[in-house]
């Protein structure tokens, strides 16, 4: 499977038995469908709801191919959010580099030390490999 962003190609990785698939060019993370709320119940964290915006992305799904759609997962009475790529389809979700570790450390979501592994392996914002 490549990038949906430069289409190099993913490199799956496992956490809490959980794959996902990175990419090492860019530090982007795609995420099949459910894999996102997986993260999330393992640490005992309520779901963000997602908000489709309704709009065409530029970005193609790396297992259909189709066009995917802008998506803003928020935090329900919170102004933070972070606009992700999701497959129309239910394939699944792209976060470029950075966006998953925002989402993931908004408050009342996965905090502390579960950070740390997630950190490590997809590296932080700005970082070109995971630490």
């Amino acid at each position: 499977m490549n990038c949906p962003s430069c289409d190099e190609p993913l490199i799956t990785c496992e956490y809490e038995n959980v794959e996902v698939d990175w990419c090492s060019a860019c530090g982007g993370v795609w995420l099949d469908a459910g894999e996102f709320e997986l993260l999330e119940s393992i640490h005992g964290v309520t779901p963000l709801p997602a908000v489709p915006l309704h709009q065409a992305s530029s970005r193609r799904c790396p297992v259909c191919g189709g066009s995917m759609q802008l998506t803003r997962r928020v935090l329900s009475g919170d102004s933070g959010s972070v606009t992700v790529d999701r497959c129309p389809s239910g394939h699944g979700e792209w976060y470029d580099a950075g966006e998953l570790e925002s989402l993931l450390r908004m408050p009342g979501t996965i905090t502390g030390s579960a950070m740390d592994p997630l950190s490590r392996l997809f590296g932080r914002p700005g970082s070109s490999d995971p630490v």
